[in-house]
């Protein structure tokens, strides 16, 4: 698993499709953008790019998939201050 934090100064774009994203050997990226406090899951990596997304906002819980199969919980992460 990979997870990026986008940074204040990070593109305006936040990540939408599982082909924004392509590194090799890694199943499952968690991109986390305190700025707007959504995150997103990529996983099923298949051909150079994931084919599965699941996104949500900060305080839905991110579920990741086996094997680390645990819920990870996002009311209590930090926002960028505006």
């Amino acid at each position: 698993m990979c997870l990026i934090i986008w940074t204040r100064l990070g593109p305006v774009r936040f990540p939408r499709s599982p082909i924004d994203f392509r590194l090799p050997r890694v199943r499952t990226l968690l991109v986390l953008d305190p700025r707007v406090g959504r995150w997103a899951l990529f996983a099923g990596p298949e051909s150079g790019a994931y084919s599965e997304l699941i996104e949500g906002v900060y305080g839905d819980p991110i579920v990741l998939l086996a094997p680390l199969a645990m819920s990870l919980d996002t009311a209590c992460l930090p926002l960028y201050d505006r």
